[in-house]
């Protein structure tokens, strides 16, 4: 999957909040990106579906704040797979 940016989206809160803590904010996503895909593993695996829920709702919201919005469309649609399958438990 190609991620697309929204640079206008990116543009905008960079406006508000200025390029460093733009950066910083962005620093901080990645790192909580490669932390979230370790936990989802062993979640999934222990069947923790409402946590690995607020983990794909969090990247989804995160991920529009950078613009990603193909990434943030991936998420939600795991976020909501994951919504269905609860509500078959």
């Amino acid at each position: 999957m190609a991620i697309n940016f929204d640079t206008t989206t990116i543009k905008q809160y960079e406006t508000i909040l200025g390029k460093d803590k733009m950066i910083s904010l962005f620093e901080e996503y990645l790192n909580e990106y490669e932390e979230y895909m370790l936990k989802s593993h062993i979640l999934l695996e222990s069947n923790k579906l409402e946590n690995l829920r607020i983990i794909y709702h969090s990247l989804c919201s995160a991920s529009l704040v950078f613009g990603m919005k193909t990434f943030a469309m991936a998420c939600s649609k795991i976020e909501n797979d994951i919504l269905k399958e609860c509500e078959k438990e």
